[in-house]
């Protein structure tokens, strides 16, 4: 029974630790949901949580591209702030846009 209850908090250590890891390698952006062609926008990515100050994360190498209609791929710079990046930008072709969000290393082919 003590070798059970050992092996017990022994899993759940271990998935609790891997769970609070997994937790601090979040990234996502924020973009409007629609614009209109030539409309100035802001988009922001975030890396880890939120309300954590870039400056006491791990520094990391963020790209943000955007596929344009037709397939056309185009980088956007990011500017750091406090808490996230960010970059004003304006889209001058209608249509549907993906925004992809990479933060080295990744783990797939690029793009």
């Amino acid at each position: 029974m003590k070798s059970v209850i050992t092996v017990f908090w022994a899993t759940l250590s271990m998935v609790l630790f891997s769970f609070s890891v997994s937790l601090a390698h979040c990234i996502w952006t924020e973009v409007p949901f629609t614009v209109e062609p030539d409309q100035e926008f802001n988009v922001r990515a975030y890396y880890a949580h939120p309300d954590y100050l870039l400056e006491e994360r791990d520094k990391t190498n963020l790209s943000l591209v955007v596929l344009k209609p037709g397939q056309e791929m185009e980088e956007i710079v990011l500017f750091e702030n406090p808490n996230h990046y960010d970059n004003d930008i304006i889209l001058t072709n209608p249509g549907q846009h993906i925004f992809v969000l990479e933060r080295d290393p990744n783990r797939y082919m690029p793009l």
